[in-house]
């Protein structure tokens, strides 16, 4: 089973290694960006591709970051992750589409004009859903240790930003085999692992950071899950 601390410690072991061990930098791409593969992606499509160009685009931009080694470059004393990511992404969003001429209509006629006009990249939302949604994996497979309590927890987990209608305990104790009170309990586990995982996560993302700023962006994610962005 996954350690619960895996992508906190395989984010920054491989991006302080990667100078010193290519090979070794290689071989934790791919934990590197398990989590926020989906906002990119989604980054992609909202410039108008369909599915399977946004996907091919997906992998070209990964494979352009694995040879270049830029991940290498980001400095936590700089800025959060994210916005590393942001940026590096309109840059070769740009680049490949001044390369690429009209792909279905998507990419601009005029060599001279960039095809992705937008320079936010409206990326904050997906990153929150990425985020809040490892967050909770973690936590459920910190709790359970079973695959059978996994589901469990899986099951209690969209009661996280809730409380339980009437009845739903009731019902869940019937799936589960276990009293209302017990899983009121189970709950209460589940909460607690969820804002360490969370605040774990967090912290991955940002430099030394202090209580204050992992509380900053947590209310920051938060948010943005409310944002249309």
């Amino acid at each position: 089973m996954e350690s619960a601390d895996l992508f906190p410690t395989t984010r920054y072991s491989v991006i302080d290694r990667s100078a010193a061990d290519h090979e070794r930098f290689l071989e934790g791409f791919g934990d590197l960006f398990r989590i926020y593969r989906q906002p990119i992606y989604c980054c992609i499509r909202r410039h108008g591709l369909d599915h399977e160009d946004a996907e091919d685009l997906l992998q070209s931009y990964f494979r352009d970051l694995q040879r270049r080694d830029y991940v290498a470059a980001f400095d936590r004393n700089r800025g959060k992750f994210r916005a590393f990511i942001q940026t590096d992404l309109r840059f070769f969003l740009n680049n490949e589409g001044r390369k690429l001429r009209t792909r279905s209509g998507t990419f601009a006629e005029d060599e001279n004009q960039p095809p992705f006009a937008d320079p936010d990249l409206p990326m904050d939302r997906d990153w929150a859903v990425a985020t809040f949604t490892e967050a909770i994996e973690t936590a459920c497979r910190e709790c359970g240790k079973t695959e059978a309590r996994v589901e469990l927890f899986k099951a209690l987990a969209p009661l996280l930003d809730k409380e339980p209608t009437p009845g739903q305990y009731d019902q869940l104790s019937l799936k589960f085999g276990k009293s209302p009170q017990s899983l009121a309990v189970d709950m209460s586990r589940l909460r607690k692992s969820f804002g360490r995982a969370l605040e774990r996560l967090v912290r991955s993302t940002l430099d030394a950071s202090t209580a204050d700023e992992i509380r900053a962006e947590i209310s920051y994610l938060f948010a943005s899950l409310q944002s249309d962005r």
